[in-house]
């Protein structure tokens, strides 16, 4: 159990998402749409590209942090659409990597260069510096083909610090909770087969991206946030493992990619419904590799809970203390 601090509030902004959307009518006082709290024009509206990252502030006490989740797939997007949106990539005291995809780390050195600090934390998993195998049709192991994850010389230039989050960690003065290794809580979360990892003899062994980790926040008064980067241990076992670190039931808000896209992981849509629906969430934000058949099944079962991401939309539960 980790003793997660109860925060006032948490404002989440989407950074990096796969679409952006400015028209819609969105009738709710915990979402705001990109033209509804910062002044954009066509020639100044964020971009939009594939991948995932939202910074998040936590309220607690008077006290405000400030995190990233994810970085983008390339060096420019999440820069320049914080800068669109005036956020201060400076405040940033830590960035969490949640896995070794290139659309979520591509954006990290760029990042580290615009906060322009030293020791800035960022929590990864050693595996994010492994290579990566796929099996091929004839049974072989071929290397795989993706942007390599950056070196930890490189991070540590940058003034990043890297840090092993195998394990669970609180950060941002204990009002995050990075839920280390999530293990598969639902039986039909079961991954992807034939994909391996270079062992250190040389040989392969089986990957099942078990470096994948999320974030946790407990909102006073609302329960808890969760947030994940691609979420390829499963939303549901995310969401049970956040529960059990934490002993807060109540889960207030998901939001990420839920990876429910391809025809490998499309058949789970009808249970990881249900058992979503199960928790009752009272704001449920797929993004990114959830995919549309996801995104429409989530929409028909809670209605009142779902929302369509746009690059640009700030999301906020609690009441934030800005004292300091």
């Amino acid at each position: 159990m980790m003793n997660l601090r109860a925060v006032d509030a948490i404002e989440i902004f989407s950074l990096v998402d796969n679409s952006i959307e400015v028209i819609y009518h969105l009738d709710r006082d915990d979402v705001k749409r990109p033209n509804q709290w910062f002044e954009s024009d066509a020639q100044t509206l964020p971009l939009a590209d594939h991948g995932f990252a939202v910074l998040v502030r936590t309220y607690a006490g008077g006290d405000v942090h400030t995190v990233l989740l994810d970085t983008g797939p390339r060096p420019d997007i999440l820069v320049e659409n914080a800068r669109r949106m005036a956020l201060d990539l400076q405040a940033v005291e830590a960035i969490v990597i949640s896995h070794s995809h290139w659309d979520h780390h591509g954006g990290l050195l760029s990042v580290l260069d615009a906060i322009e600090k030293p020791d800035v934390s960022v929590l990864i998993h050693a595996n994010m510096f492994g290579v990566f195998g796929v099996r091929k049709k004839d049974g072989a192991i071929e290397v795989e083909a993706r942007a390599p994850f950056p070196t930890e010389a490189d991070i540590r230039a940058r003034g990043g610090v890297p840090v092993d989050s195998a394990a669970p960690v609180l950060i941002a003065g204990g009002t995050l909770l990075v839920t280390g290794e999530i293990p598969r809580l639902a039986d039909y979360e079961t991954g992807f087969p034939g994909r391996f990892i270079r062992a250190d003899d040389g040989g392969w062994q089986p990957y099942d991206m078990c470096d994948e980790r999320a974030l946790a926040a407990n909102v006073a008064g609302c329960g808890l946030v969760v947030l994940t980067g691609c979420g390829h241990r499963g939303i549901v076992s995310t969401a049970r493992r956040a529960r059990a670190l934490t002993g807060v039931d109540r889960v207030h808000m998901m939001m990420g990619g839920f990876h429910l896209a391809g025809e490998k992981v499309e058949p789970r849509i009808p249970q990881t419904v249900a058992d979503v629906a199960a928790l009752a969430p009272g704001l449920l934000v797929p993004c990114h590799c959830t995919g549309f058949p996801a995104m429409m099944a989530f929409a028909q079962a809670m209605p009142g809970a779902f929302v369509a991401n746009s690059v640009g939309n700030r999301y906020t539960v609690g009441a934030p203390r800005r004292e300091k």
